[in-house]
């Protein structure tokens, strides 16, 4: 998932990101990295389908990490925008809040400007924040 988020972070290795819906997904500010509890960035700026939204992106290998990890049912990710995940799965769920809202949901296969192993040997893990962010 770190690879993941470096993708996001960076936001030059992803090309016509859209929503499940097939929204197209336009990165105006990716957010800051949170290193701590709740989602992985805070305070994107997103232009989805042509509106604008701000608020956190959370980011997992597969969709339904969303619901393992029982973001489904914490406050502190009300305020998730988007849901990305590397594989889309045969059949998508919707990425319900505590609040009883729902998140954009995207994935990256697909979407890739590079093939896996290539974007693997790119990220240096070690450039980039672990376990403590020093921003």
């Amino acid at each position: 998932e770190q690879h993941l988020q470096v993708l996001w972070l960076e936001q030059k290795f992803f090309k016509q990101l859209k929503t499940i819906q097939g929204e197209s997904i336009e990165v105006v500010s990716a957010g800051v990295w949170n290193k701590e509890a709740g989602p992985d960035f805070l305070k994107a700026h997103l232009r989805i389908g042509g509106r604008d939204y701000r608020g956190d992106v959370e980011i997992h290998l597969q969709e339904n990490g969303w619901y393992q990890h029982h973001h489904h049912q914490e406050a502190r990710y009300n305020h998730v925008i988007l849901h990305l995940a590397y594989w889309q799965p045969v059949r998508s769920l919707p990425i319900n809040k505590q609040n009883g809202q729902q998140a954009f949901a995207g994935y990256l296969d697909g979407c890739l400007t590079l093939p896996v192993p290539q974007l693997l040997r790119l990220i240096d893990l070690d450039f980039y924040p672990s376990k403590t962010f020093a921003g």
